[in-house]
């Protein structure tokens, strides 16, 4: 407390703020009971087992239904044009350094096949310190590295970002320039991962997000660790902003997704005329596979026990036990558009499975959104006081 700058009746008076928030909640939350029954009900839906099959109409032969004329095409893409753009593309000078080779290890003579005790020992010696020797030098030339590196970006912005290619030279380093490229096509040398990137980060990356001001040092980008034990360093040469698309550059784009929305359109229409014939054919008791192939599908299949902590696998609907909770068995849900399909399932059973903990976790839910009523009222009725005393918070004027 006294590192907080709080004395014992500083404690005093926020137990007695405490004690009458909520004594006042309670009293003001006092008619707000939960309804049992609701809470109950609820639990029970959610702790439901579900017996289910699933029937699946695919986008794609509706797609190949959809043959627009390039004038169809343009008309749809001028009603959102604006959203047909050209990537930013940039262009770059770049060197990549490397350290220079490690020190040649030494040649340890091979162990006779029946070598003594002292000889293993001293080949095991010979060994280690051949190791150590290695990775000495190749520590050194990392070092030597990332020095020459340091005094490469010094010298870079001691000269305002120019003589790249003379400083690069001058260190034995060989530059490369690329032509204008998107992040999304980046040459291979800038496709590669940066070292220990927690998010799998690549060089491209830090690159497009290069940032240039008035100072012509800001084309230089920081250095970058590649590979095992090598750096990147790159500088802007170009950059063109991203546009709207012309509707030659852009025909294939509107195309496909004029194709993929009018495809969506009748899967919709397909998919709801097979759901009612279906529905009819199911109250004429016949299965739902049946009914299915009637409706001139094809793919169905069944389900696995369907619970809350179910996990739908990807050509399932990923909310399907939101979808099938209140399905009354022998019936089926609307169709369900999601992705590439469209799914109706079929509910055969729905059981609700009791755990030995029901009635605590019943009662804890109760008391629970008892508590959370009591909270609702009191801040509604804090509100209303406040605003009737025309209280004003100062620092917000």
């Amino acid at each position: 407390m006294g590192r907080m700058g709080l004395t014992e009746n500083d404690l005093r008076t926020l137990a007695a703020d405490v004690l009458i928030f909520q004594s006042v909640k309670r009293i003001v939350g006092s008619g707000l009971d939960s309804d049992r029954a609701a809470i109950a009900a609820e639990k029970a839906l959610e702790n439901q087992q579900i017996t289910a099959e699933q029937a699946r109409m695919d986008l794609a032969p509706f797609q190949e239904k959809v043959q627009p004329t390039d004038e169809e095409v343009k008309a749809y893409w001028e009603t959102i044009q604006d959203s047909f753009v050209t990537e930013p593309r940039r262009k770059f000078t770049y060197v990549i350094i490397s350290p220079l080779a490690s020190a040649t290890p030494e040649v340890v003579a091979a162990l006779p096949e029946n070598a003594t005790p002292e000889q293993k020992d001293a080949f095991a010696k010979a060994t280690a310190a051949n190791a150590a020797k290695l990775a000495d030098a190749k520590l050194q030339e990392q070092r030597k590295v990332e020095t020459q590196v340091d005094d490469f970006l010094y010298q870079l912005e001691e000269k305002k970002g120019s003589s790249f290619e003379e400083l690069a030279k001058k260190n034995g380093w060989e530059t490369k320039s690329t032509d204008f490229f998107a992040a999304s096509s980046a040459p291979q040398d800038l496709n590669v991962n940066l070292r220990a990137s927690g998010s799998n980060g690549k060089v491209v990356d830090p690159l497009f997000h290069l940032t240039v001001t008035t100072d012509p040092f800001s084309k230089i980008s920081e250095p970058m660790a590649i590979g095992e034990d090598q750096w990147l360093v790159a500088r802007l040469d170009g950059e063109e902003k991203s546009r709207p698309k012309t509707f030659e550059e852009a025909r294939d784009e509107a195309r496909a997704q004029y194709i993929t929305e009018k495809a969506g359109e009748l899967l919709k229409t397909a998919a709801a005329e097979a759901a009612a014939k279906i529905k009819t054919s199911l109250a004429a008791g016949k299965s739902f596979k049946d009914a299915a192939a009637e409706a001139g599908i094809t793919q169905v299949s069944e389900l696995p026990i369907i619970s809350r902590t179910y996990r739908p696998s990807a050509q399932e609907p990923q909310n399907l036990f939101q979808a099938t909770r209140t399905i009354d068995p022998g019936s089926i849900t609307e169709p369900l558009l999601e992705g590439n399909s469209a799914i109706i399932i079929y509910v055969a059973k729905r059981e609700v499975v009791k755990a030995k903990d029901a009635d605590a976790a019943l009662e804890s839910e109760i008391a629970a959104t008892s508590r959370g009523n009591e909270s609702l009222a009191f801040a509604a009725w804090l509100a209303t006081q406040t605003e009737a005393a025309n209280i004003q918070q100062l620092n917000r004027r």
